[in-house]
């Protein structure tokens, strides 16, 4: 069991030294989440209303 915590605490380590796998973990997937809400979202403003032509 204590090694087994001890490889644990060092992969957990080495893992949040890598700020790459950091980014993609946690980063990514919010900015993604934050995009396609943006995208979806349902405005009462229509963009192309707005440009007169």
């Amino acid at each position: 069991m204590g090694a087994t915590l001890s490889v644990l605490k060092l992969e957990i380590k080495s893992y949040l030294t890598n700020t790459i796998a950091l980014f993609w973990t946690f980063i990514y997937p919010i900015l993604m989440l934050l995009l396609l809400i943006f995208v979806f979202s349902k405005n009462t403003t229509d963009f192309f209303t707005l440009i007169a032509l």
